[in-house]
């Protein structure tokens, strides 16, 4: 291979690694539940202004994160990436708050489900375009099949984010918000992910909805053993421990 053709590869390759890299980032994605419902009771039209004034509050909250970013949303949802577990866990209770706030007295509640999850992907990054930023990856798959285990007014993640989340949040007051429930749901099978995941959630006491995940044809509660145990489950009494900070 002459100089000229291996530097035309080089340049080929630096070019790749620079439209696409791999990085470890939380993801997070939040669905509105029952949006075809509201749909039906509302009529097109307040249903789509209903879900404008929603959006522009998860946007809105979304600022107050310098290193999160919307990376797209379609309909009812949106996929969100965050450097932080924890940047990732305020901004979902933070939500979930603002929506509670929002549905006291409404006839139409506006209900999330939000899932969250530390993962590698890849990252393509195309300068000057509309949507600048994309990830790919079975771990995006696995976040959005997390956030379809939850209920409306609740938040979910996988072990990950969870542990290093309430280690960060630990003691810390947040405005606005309550004494935090931390629960461990046990290990779950996801409808096409390999390897179990356990099923984890945080919400404020006595607001969120605070329940383990039902199985359903997405996922499937796995027993590990005869004597399972996980923080904040355990199957002989079968009670969810609350862990509050």
């Amino acid at each position: 291979m002459n100089l000229q053709i291996a530097l035309d590869h080089r340049a080929q390759v630096e070019q790749f690694r620079h439209k696409y890299r791999t990085g470890l980032v939380t993801l997070l994605f939040t669905d509105i539940v029952g949006s075809t419902k509201l749909k039906q009771s509302l009529g097109d039209r307040d249903a789509v202004a209903l879900m404008h004034h929603h959006h522009a509050g998860v946007r809105e909250i979304l600022r107050q994160f310098p290193d999160g970013q919307e990376i797209s949303t379609a309909g009812d949802s949106f996929f969100l990436v965050f450097i932080k577990p924890s940047d990732a866990v305020r901004f979902a209770l933070l939500l979930q708050a603002r929506l509670r706030g929002l549905n006291q007295g409404s006839s139409h509640p506006v209900l999330d489900r939000i899932g969250i999850h530390i993962g590698e992907v890849v990252i393509e990054e195309r300068e000057g375009a509309a949507k600048p930023r994309d990830l790919y990856g079975m771990q995006v798959d696995s976040c959005a099949r997390v956030m379809s285990l939850g209920a409306g007014n609740q938040i979910l993640l996988t072990r990950s984010a969870f542990d290093n989340a309430r280690q960060a949040l630990k003691g810390e007051e947040m405005a606005g918000l309550g004494a935090l429930s931390w629960l461990n749901h046990g290990t779950y099978q996801l409808a096409g992910v390999e390897e179990p995941v356990e099923i984890c959630e945080v919400g404020e006491a006595n607001l969120a909805a605070l329940k383990q995940p039902p199985d359903s044809e997405k996922a499937r509660r796995a027993v590990v053993g005869d004597q399972e145990t996980v923080l904040g489950w355990r199957p002989a009494a079968g009670q969810l421990v609350p862990n509050t900070k």
